[in-house]
């Protein structure tokens, strides 16, 4: 369609340099719409309610598996900060992807007696460290991008996760969880 309401719209394809440039900004936004206005922060709330309700639950037959499962799920030591079972972290997880564009959830294995030694941290997207970028000189070179690492194949090898908030500490570092 060509018509007056669409002229000198030069809509460029996808450059994904310019949308991870622009990203902070949508997310700021995004962000300080949910905090002061309650339309905004009504719809990041019914979609979150929508997409997990009252948690997804996986459809497990083997009994010993579904009560591994369910003590894991149930309890919030599947939590690295403990404060919610698996129900409330997907929660969290569509929740901070609604509001910024997207979350982490990075997996850690514990060392410790548990009868299931891993425990998720939910991550908000604005901890990665967009500043780690490469490009590789030969096709054996793993790449950074936007703080994403990958593997010479294009797999994803890891994220680049500040260990504070970036926003309230200029001179944070970032540390390298593997995926």
């Amino acid at each position: 369609r060509n018509d007056r309401r669409t002229m000198g719209w030069g809509a460029k394809g996808s450059n994904n340099d310019t949308l991870i440039s622009e990203l902070s900004t949508l997310r700021t936004r995004s962000e300080d719409l949910y905090d002061n206005d309650p339309h905004a922060f009504s719809a990041h709330t019914t979609i979150y309610q929508s997409v997990v309700g009252t948690g997804l639950l996986p459809a497990i037959k083997d009994k010993t598996i579904k009560d591994y499962w369910t003590q894991w799920a149930d309890s919030i030591t599947c939590d690295f900060d403990e404060d919610l079972n698996f129900y409330g972290i997907q929660a969290l997880a569509v929740q901070t992807m609604s509001v910024y564009g997207g979350c982490l959830i990075l997996k850690v294995n514990v060392n410790t007696t548990k009868r299931l030694p891993l425990e998720l941290k939910v991550v908000n997207i604005n901890m990665l460290d967009k500043t780690k970028d490469t490009y590789k000189q030969n096709a054996s070179e793993k790449t950074i991008k936007g703080g994403i690492q990958f593997l010479a194949n294009g797999k994803k090898d890891g994220y680049w996760i500040y260990d504070a908030d970036p926003s309230e500490n200029a001179n944070v570092k970032s540390t390298f969880w593997k995926a």
